[in-house]
């Protein structure tokens, strides 16, 4: 399973052991209360991995950006958010093991946008339909 994690919406993608996509979503809160989100959507993902027997994940590791979006995330604490769900999806998964991956890892200096023309040409156009948000990342 591959995570873009998010508290009010996470992105997850589920790979056979050949890295063949078997399933993907974008998980959503469903209170106004952040913190609450982060507990619905744990539940959620304990129901994938229970029902796939997740034996690995990767989780995208909370990074700070200096740049104008990434100071304003900073300021309004957003950053402390991810990092706080982050660190409750490590704790629920265990004895899933799991590896959190740097942006730069998956992704290098690459635009966003070069990523998902990349991902479509991998997996085809198709199979990316309905892909949004979250998923671009998590895939």
């Amino acid at each position: 399973m591959t995570i873009d994690p998010g508290s009010n919406g996470t992105g997850i993608a589920i790979w056979d052991k050949k890295w063949n996509l078997m399933f993907y979503s974008n998980i959503y809160g469903r209170n106004r209360n952040w913190h609450i989100n982060c507990l619905n959507i744990i539940t959620d993902l304990e129901s994938l991995w229970s029902h796939f027997k997740i034996k690995k994940m990767y989780i995208e590791y909370p990074s700070f950006f200096p740049t104008v979006g990434g100071e304003m995330v900073a300021k309004h604490g957003s950053l402390v958010k991810l990092a706080f769900f982050v660190g409750l999806v490590c704790g629920a998964c265990l004895p899933i093991e799991y590896r959190l991956v740097e942006v730069h890892e998956w992704k290098g200096q690459l635009p966003k946008e070069v990523v998902i023309q990349r991902i479509k040409k991998i997996l085809g156009e198709n199979k990316c339909k309905r892909f949004k948000s979250h998923i671009w990342d998590a895939v």
